[in-house]
């Protein structure tokens, strides 16, 4: 079996960049980039490398998962290849992407199901217009527990990225999953109803496809 060298990776940011730092076919035989994130995460890189789907995603998801997990070689060049449906510190997609293999998994640490969809991944086109929404809480209560990120991503690349302070709470408690630091809540303010009228009209949210990320079922 051959041996893989494999380099974790914080952040779909750090991913790009190592992506980017390896230039030869020898620099890249072998080695296999992982990194525990989300849909945001396996958006930005399907579309900012134009990644397709992999020919062979319908035979594999037929494949017991353990298959799936080993291949190394992954997919044709620049495709993306979708597993079965993703459960604890399980793989959600092997890309290639220059000839270099990466893996986005979901994060081993919330030890639950997640609701990773395939389908709205394999429904995204270069054509498509849509938008992914991705929300960290404290925690599973809706009356307890306080919003404290909201992040928005679309197909032409715009971002929203918001902090929110703790209100219900005094504590993120939910910092062992989202790694989200008291010390970057401080002094965040709410969104008001005209900052939302904003968000609507900015990436035309009642027209667009909108994937929910809920990773952390929070």
């Amino acid at each position: 079996m051959r041996k893989i060298k494999e380099y974790k990776c914080k952040n779909v940011e750090e991913t790009i960049n190592c992506i980017n730092s390896f230039k030869t076919q020898k620099e890249k035989k072998g080695v296999e980039l992982q990194l525990s994130g989300n849909e945001i995460d396996v958006c930005i890189l399907k579309n900012k490398y134009k990644l397709m789907p992999s020919k062979s995603t319908e035979i594999m998801q037929k494949r017991p998962y353990g298959y799936f997990k080993d291949l190394f070689s992954g997919p044709e060049k620049n495709t993306y290849l979708i597993g079965h449906k993703s459960m604890y510190n399980q793989t959600l997609i092997k890309m290639n992407i220059n000839d270099l293999s990466v893996v986005v998994s979901c994060n081993p640490k919330t030890k639950k199901d997640d609701s990773f969809i395939s389908s709205k991944v394999d429904a995204i086109t270069d054509q498509t217009d849509y938008v992914v929404l991705d929300i960290e809480t404290t925690g599973l209560d809706f009356i307890e527990d306080d919003i404290i990120q909201i992040c928005l991503f679309d197909s032409k690349d715009t971002i929203f990225n918001k902090y929110l302070p703790l209100t219900k709470k005094q504590e993120n408690t939910a910092y062992k999953y989202n790694h989200i630091k008291k010390q970057t809540l401080k002094g965040k303010k709410h969104l008001t109803q005209n900052d939302i009228d904003n968000l609507i009209e900015e990436f035309n949210l009642k027209e667009k496809i909108i994937c929910f990320w809920s990773g952390a079922n929070q």
